[in-house]
């Protein structure tokens, strides 16, 4: 220490206590630099972290709302079979979905062909309620319609059943 009051004596004793503080102050300053910097690399690793940890949390919460989903449907699938209720309302139960489905396609098949009959029949009443750009429309919206039901019956049939459990079939 003392070739560091050596070095400044005297009447150069001030400026040296001003150098040696900027000097100081300087590498203070680069230590805050590079604390402050570690310091955000730190955050972002944190924020990173905290993102993945609610992605994933998101994910679990989906995937229990899934199982819960699906525990649901097995429940009230095994309970058209309950030994409580009769063979008989079981049975109406049971066929009471696929009824239901085989009549709207028999009803939505009806009406598109009354609708393309009006096409070539000029006088059939839908000409009447409908121009012919409407009734384009309607065909366009249920050709749609059908092949979304369609391929949404049959993947929720057969998803549904091959993700029984054996013991609920």
């Amino acid at each position: 220490m003392e070739w560091l009051t050596s070095l400044f004596n005297g009447a150069t004793a001030g400026v040296g206590g001003v150098i040696t503080g900027a000097i100081g102050g300087v590498f203070g300053q680069i230590g805050k630099y590079y604390q402050e910097k570690l310091r955000q690399s730190h955050e972002k690793d944190k924020w990173k972290h905290d993102k993945e940890m609610a992605s994933l949390d998101i994910s679990a919460r989906a995937d229990i709302a899934k199982g819960e989903a699906l525990s649901n449907s097995i429940e009230s699938d095994a309970s058209l079979s309950n030994s409580n209720t009769s063979p008989w309302a079981n049975n109406i139960k049971v066929v009471f979905r696929p009824f239901l489905t085989t009549l709207l396609i028999f009803v939505a098949t009806l009406m598109f062909l009354s609708i393309m009959s009006a096409f070539s029949d000029k006088a059939h009443s839908l000409n009447n309620a409908f121009s012919t750009g409407e009734m384009r429309e309607i065909i366009r919206y249920m050709i749609y319609t059908v092949f979304y039901t369609a391929s949404t019956a049959a993947m929720w049939w057969f998803c549904d059943r091959a993700l029984t459990p054996k013991f609920a079939k």
